[in-house]
């Protein structure tokens, strides 16, 4: 199956995906759509030629950040927004697919070397998500329309 490029398991049971996923190299669509998925595996993030993502109708709370990898590749993931809980805030999850792909990249990145980079990004106030950031020790926020520091 390493030649399979689309993938449509939607409107079926699935509770959840196996990292087997990565033995589908050449995989572009894959449609999970209207099951009973709660995650996704980060291993989602490594299919290098994933164009499309479609997870919508499942309880999915957290995007890995590893989708972040493919930032410039994929065209289009569509989610239940209302049941994600990470990353947080409408003015993140409103965003457009390739920015969206951005922000979890600079989550990724800051996980493996500390320093998260969201700067002119028209932020008009600090995101939530760098407060749950425990191994961060450089934050960087220039050129954005925060209007003032937070107390968290």
């Amino acid at each position: 199956m390493p030649y399979v490029n689309k993938l449509d398991f939607s409107n079926n049971r699935l509770t959840e995906l196996s990292p087997f996923i990565t033995n589908l190299p050449a995989l572009e669509m894959l449609d999970l759509s209207n099951n009973n998925l709660l995650g996704l595996p980060n291993e989602v993030g490594l299919l290098s030629n994933l164009k499309v993502l479609r997870v919508v109708g499942n309880g999915i709370k957290l995007l890995p950040r590893t989708l972040g990898l493919l930032s410039g590749k994929m065209q289009e993931i569509t989610f239940d927004r209302d049941n994600i809980s990470w990353p947080s805030g409408q003015e993140v999850l409103s965003m457009d697919t390739g920015k969206l792909l951005k922000f979890l990249a600079a989550f990724y990145k800051a996980e493996q070397d500390g320093v998260l980079e969201l700067m002119g990004w028209n932020f008009e106030a600090v995101p939530d998500d760098v407060f749950g950031e425990p191994d961060l020790h450089t934050l960087k926020l220039s050129h954005n329309k925060i209007k003032e520091i937070p107390d968290k």
